[in-house]
Order: C-alpha cells, then structure tokens, then sequence
C-alpha cells in the first residue's frame, strides 16, 4: 500500500513475534506494535531471575514463551 508516495505497513491483522521482548528495546518494540494497533503479539525472552517482566505489564500480547 502506498500513502503519499511512502510505503505504509499495516500491522493490526499480523502476526508477530519479539524476541528478547522483556529488554528494553525489546518491550518498546511491543510498545510500537500496540501504538500501530498490533496486538498478536507473542513475547519470547528468559526471565530468569530478573525484574524484565516489568517493561510488559501494560503492553498488550497474545502470549509468552
């Protein structure tokens, strides 16, 4: 699709995955699929023993593994 001569990229019906989504470029990447209306989303990061699932709880995701 094209919108005044640039590319637009429609993400609301795509499916997408992140990984490392629990970092923090990983979660702003989540962030700016929610802002374009993507939310199925699935997260992919080890958490191990750290705080990193902080950056996702108000992101909006279909799942985590």
């Amino acid at each position: 699709m094209s919108s005044g001569g640039k590319s637009v990229l429609r993400l609301e019906n795509s499916r997408v995955l992140v990984t490392g989504g629990a970092g923090f470029i990983g979660s702003g990447v989540v962030w700016g699929l929610n802002r374009r209306g993507c939310e199925n989303i699935v997260v992919a990061d080890r958490l191990r023993q750290s705080d990193k699932w902080r950056h996702l709880v108000s992101l909006r995701f279909r799942d985590y593994l």
